[in-house]
């Protein structure tokens, strides 16, 4: 196809996805706010409790309940999002900021919405499409005579991957966990460019996968002495992986530069807040002398009360103007207003101050009342005269500074903050070597400029789209993709199933084919390239050099053995004797359940009991169906809150230490089935086994699945060991 051609299959693809979503009411989901807090040593970050998690914080849009319209881009930034606590840091510009600091919690949504990033990628390919081609020309670099550290020496295979990825335009390192893909041969090469002073890019189709690959390459970059203020994160940080690398993170690096900015501010503040305190606090003593008036008043009134009783014992004998004093004096009497004029200024003097609020409520003409409320009030502003004499003696020589001068620096300041919010990522990108983001964000942030790197490396490519990798090809730069398409493919929200049925509609494959096609797409007309996704073939690796990874370090002989008997094909072994990755298995006889086909509770209810034992562990739970998350969610609540409950398809990216996989299925099996070519159950089997280091728990009815021969499942429970 040409270029041409492939800028109106996408075009034409994604206008098709977005009509099937509105048909069928996918693609986004509104997610309400809890709470919403300024910080108090962050002034314009704003906290933002959600009633649940998000997928993915990059992907979300604001806006207002009953407004159709949401925020602008760029109006509100995602700081940093928490995952297991559901929070998002969020900062207004200065543009909305009073706007959105007025805003209530219940007024304001989090959309996740799909659509959004589905309509930018066809904007994209408007704009761009016409000069995406495939790169010519490899690297020029050779390899750096001091690249390598003695103690890790790559394989002749990962070496050979290395010269490969620098010398060839287009080039895929497949390779199963512990082949080195990430911390040898990516690593080496990413080293190799930051060494010649080159810059290049890691990309990868979500935030999990971008951090990942991260956390693989920054240790020999550390090792190396390249500095972190050469390597910026773009996009929203994890806040474990904030907190692990904050001078990589775009926003976390922003913070740490402007930190002792904003801590001088805070004591400026501070200073203004004792001599604005002050102040009030003389105020607040001046409304003691309300009082005294109020006390005055009810002192004249008892006065006139005795003299309409001393006047009502005469009787009859009143005289004529004593009639009229007595009628004077009772309507005085009977006029509450002064007093309550009095009590209300009281009340106004006093307003903004919590601790005086209630027993001003309380707050009467009575003089047992007055006096008592006077008495609280009085001891109140006792303690706050105390405690401000206690600040004044902290702050020592600051309280002589001319408020004037104060009040300009704190100005100065503010604006040199201002300035490097602006700059920040523009700033560190024209020094900045290693750019790394999800394609998403590559996308939106690159629609009208190119990112000017040397070499693009898209990592977990067999999980990213092809339609969104087509966008890395438009200036003819080397791209190297790196992964394993034996595991999960690319997430769509219309099923392969209904995409194969779909009548006129088949350009939406482009949506669902994984990026490691994208050389067939160059070379194949449309229908065969179509055909190719129909019958889910395998990928020819036309225009693009493959360079096979197939020796592990992470598991051992006999899972090696079955992986490659079953899954890869290709030689695939292990390196070492014992592998770090162990599995087991727990067996769990199947019971139907009331709760749907897709749930097993007899399952659910031993990993219960097993997770109980596993508190202080890195551990996940997974299984391949929503129905059975959602089973094992209510009766293990801690796991959701926790982030350590996900389906298969949610856990791409990821790995922990242990991985407890619920199979739930017995005869009707769908995604476990790993001879099903539409559900791909046997990508979904391999990539669960992927994600655990060092134990995979197989929770099954094994005495079924030991009898299904040719099941990857039942493969995998040959080797394993049962759980004591």
């Amino acid at each position: 196809m040409t270029s041409a051609e492939i800028r109106t299959l996408a075009i034409q693809g994604t206008e098709i996805y977005l009509r099937e979503l509105d048909s069928k009411g996918k693609g986004w989901t509104e997610i309400a706010v809890l709470e919403k807090t300024e910080l108090v040593r962050k002034p314009g970050i704003f906290r933002l409790k959600l009633e649940k998690r998000l997928i993915d914080a990059e992907q979300v849009i604001f806006r207002m309940k009953g407004e159709k319209e949401p925020f602008k881009t760029g109006d509100l930034t995602v700081v940093q999002y928490n995952a297991r606590e559901a929070t998002l840091l969020v900062k207004p510009a200065d543009a909305i900021y009073s706007i959105f600091r007025n805003i209530l919690e219940e007024e304001l949504l989090i959309v996740a919405d799909l659509r959004f990033l589905i309509q930018r990628v066809k904007t994209w390919f408007e704009k761009n499409g016409k000069s995406i081609r495939l790169p010519e020309k490899g690297g020029d670099l050779s390899i750096a005579p001091d690249l390598f550290f003695p103690d890790a020496m790559p394989s002749a295979v990962q070496m050979d991957a290395i010269r490969t990825v620098l010398s060839e335009p287009l080039t895929y390192i497949w390779g199963a966990p512990g082949t080195g893909k990430t911390k040898f041969v990516l690593a080496y090469s990413i080293l190799n460019y930051l060494k010649a002073g080159r810059r290049i890019a890691i990309l990868a189709p979500t935030n999990n996968a971008v951090e990942q690959v991260l956390r693989g390459v920054l240790p020999l970059t550390d090792r190396a002495a390249i500095s972190r203020e050469l390597i910026l994160r773009l996009g929203t940080p994890s806040d474990s992986f904030a907190q692990s690398y904050p001078e990589v993170c775009e926003a976390k690096g922003l913070y740490k530069k402007i930190k002792e900015k904003l801590q001088e501010i805070k004591i400026l503040e501070h200073e203004l807040d004792l001599a604005k305190r002050k102040d009030e606090l003389a105020l607040l003593q001046g409304g003691l002398q309300l009082f005294a008036r109020l006390l005055d008043l009810n002192s004249e009134r008892d006065k006139w009360k005795r003299r309409i009783i001393e006047l009502q014992e005469k009787g009859n004998e009143l005289k004529g103007y004593e009639i009229d004093e007595m009628k004077s004096i009772q309507g005085k009497v009977d006029d509450d207003s002064p007093a309550e004029k009095l009590i209300a200024a009281i009340r106004e003097v006093y307003e903004d101050e919590a601790d005086a609020e209630p027993v001003l409520k309380e707050l009467t003409a009575e003089r047992w009342q007055i006096n008592d409320v006077k008495e609280s009030i009085s001891n109140y502003l006792e303690e706050e005269e105390k405690s401000l004499e206690y600040a004044e003696e902290i702050a020592g020589n600051l309280m002589e500074s001319d408020e004037e001068d104060i009040r300009l620096r704190i100005m100065q300041l503010e604006a040199e903050i201002k300035e490097l919010e602006m700059q920040s990522t523009e700033f560190r990108m024209q020094s900045v070597q290693l750019a790394a983001m999800t394609l998403d964000s590559y996308i939106g942030r690159y629609m009208e400029s190119e990112l000017n790197v040397s070499h693009f490396f898209l990592d977990e490519a067999g999980y990213a789209n092809l339609i969104k990798a087509l966008t890395l090809f438009r200036a003819g730069i080397p791209v190297t993709l790196l992964g394993d398409h034996k595991q999960l493919p690319p997430v769509c929200e219309i099923n392969d199933t209904d995409i194969s049925q779909m009548e006129g509609k088949q350009d939406l494959f482009v949506w669902s084919q994984s990026a490691i096609h994208i050389g067939e797409l160059f070379s194949e007309a449309k229908s065969d390239a179509w055909l190719r996704y129909k019958q889910n073939a395998e990928p020819g690796f036309r225009k693009m050099k493959c360079i096979r990874l197939t020796e592990t370090h992470r598991f051992g002989p006999a899972l090696a053995g079955v992986l490659n008997k079953v899954v890869y094909g290709n030689g695939f072994r292990s390196a070492l004797s014992e592998g770090e990755t162990a599995i087991y298995s727990l067996h769990v006889q199947f019971q139907t359940s009331a709760e749907g086909k897709r749930v097993n509770e007899s399952e659910a209810r031993v990993i219960h009991n097993l997770v109980m034992q596993m508190a202080d562990e890195d551990f996940a739970v997974l299984t391949p169906y929503r129905g059975q998350v959602r089973k094992l969610s209510k009766l293990i609540p801690g796991l959701t809150a926790f982030n350590r409950l996900v389906t298969v398809h949610g856990s791409q990216g990821r790995e922990w230490d242990t991985v407890i996989l619920s199979i739930v299925d017995t005869e009707k099996m769908y995604f476990t089935d790993s001879n099903n070519t539409k559900s791909k159950g046997l990508n979904l089997i391999n990539t669960a086994v992927s994600r655990a280091r060092k134990r995979l728990i197989i929770v099954c009815d094994h005495d079924f699945w030991i009898n299904q021969p040719f099941q990857l499942v039942s493969q995998l429970l040959q080797v394993a060991r049962p759980v004591r």
